[in-house]
């Protein structure tokens, strides 16, 4: 549950920064994930509301830093769990 919400609140951090960036017309200074997610957000908006598109791009960005945070802990919890899975 921690690491879930951590990375929903990266993800939103990120997602705001990136927008706030391009709409200053610094979007070239963007690293490239951050400009596809801004373009994905801009196709998106074109077929839903913008704030439906933004959360979209939002959970499309918080699967990858679920699993790069949860990867570490689990393998923390298996190495802990020892040879059998008991603690």
């Amino acid at each position: 549950m921690l690491i879930a919400r951590r990375a929903d609140t990266r993800a939103r951090a990120d997602f705001a920064t990136w927008k706030m960036m391009a709409k200053r017309e610094c979007a070239s200074a963007l690293p490239p994930e951050a400009q596809t997610s801004l373009k994905a957000t801009r196709r998106c908006s074109q077929q839903m509301p913008e704030v439906a598109a933004t959360e979209a791009t939002i959970q499309l960005m918080y699967r990858p830093i679920t699993g790069e945070w949860a990867a570490p802990a689990q393998r923390r919890a298996s190495r802990s769990a020892g040879p059998s899975g008991d603690r």
